[in-house]
């Protein structure tokens, strides 16, 4: 049998349709030496240009202030350090006032601290602690938070890890490329659609035939998504591939890159969702490294008890 790195060379990936523009947000930034800085000298936003885009409106029952409450506290997971209001509202792209009075309430409910010296907000134990009731959740998460970091720091590249939420996926934690050069950023939480990406591929290849069907119908059905139009029966070859091969590998024209994606599943434990762990990247660096981040990505999974090629119902 072909290795992955035979593989990968040797697979056609699947192509992803322009997406429906009437649905789908783009925000892009060009940032420059002259950016706003909080009082502590830290750039709000990051250093480099990046898009950012969002194909799916969250659902109109969520209730903004819990939404925004949570934002703030995956803003603090993925930056790993104290911010300040302001950064906190231009990153998360909330209204300044607001976010000030928001994070006045974390504080006073013990979820945040605050330091009136450097006027800096930061994670509070009150808020490590919630989880902990669930050790061994907390177990596979600390499990899976080593394989991220693992295949982060092997391939330099963005990493993250998804689960499916209906007909979209979900990318549950994200590291971001630590190309300085980088012209894109995933923000963690975001919805995507599950035909046309790898990780949403991958996760349509653990249903049947019927299963996977229903949910494209769904897909294709939502004007809100950028699945609306796609082929059931592009995307049914797209998925028996990834069922064969054990990985699915997308790619997508992004405002004037291209981007791509490569991803896999991980085993379950337990009464756990299935979750997906891949890379992004774009252009010719990802083409001169394909086969290598393939072979990382199989490699990371495989340790975790990972068997390919999948099995479906």
């Amino acid at each position: 049998m072909p290795s992955a790195t035979e593989q990968v060379v040797a697979a056609t990936f699947y192509d992803a349709p322009p997406p429906n523009p009437s649905s789908v947000t783009y925000r892009a930034h060009q940032l420059h030496d002259g950016d706003l800085e909080d009082r502590n000298g830290h750039k709000i936003h990051h250093d480099y240009q990046y898009v950012s885009f969002s194909d799916a409106a969250y659902e109109k029952t969520v209730v903004k202030s819990a939404q925004r409450t949570l934002q703030v506290f995956e803003f603090f997971t993925e930056y790993r350090r104290a911010a300040s209001a302001s950064e906190i509202a231009i990153n998360l792209d909330l209204p300044q006032s607001s976010t000030s009075m928001l994070l006045r309430s974390l504080v006073s409910l013990g979820y945040l601290s605050y330091d009136a010296a450097t006027r800096l907000y930061a994670p509070s134990l009150r808020l490590s602690l919630i989880g902990a009731w669930r050790p061994e959740r907390v177990g596979v998460a600390n499990d899976i938070l080593q394989l991220i970091e693992q295949l982060h720091m092997e391939t330099g590249e963005c990493v993250m890890l998804a689960e499916q939420y209906k007909h979209f996926v979900r990318y549950i934690y994200v590291l971001q490329s630590a190309d300085p050069d980088k012209v894109y950023y995933v923000p963690l939480g975001i919805l995507r659609p599950i035909c046309t990406t790898a990780f949403g591929q991958i996760m349509l290849s653990l249903k049947s035939d019927k299963e996977m069907r229903m949910l494209v119908h769904r897909a294709r059905s939502d004007k809100d998504s950028a699945d609306y139009g796609v082929g059931i029966d592009t995307v049914a070859v797209a998925v028996e591939r990834a069922r064969e091969l054990g990985y699915a590998y997308t790619s997508r024209l992004v405002n004037d890159f291209r981007s791509y994606q490569l991803a896999t599943l991980l085993p379950g434990n337990g009464d756990a969702p299935a979750l997906a762990i891949g890379i992004s990247s774009y252009g010719d660096r990802f083409i001169e490294r394909k086969a290598e981040l393939l072979d990382r990505l199989m490699t990371v999974a495989k340790s975790r008890g990972m068997a390919a090629p999948l099995s479906h119902s």
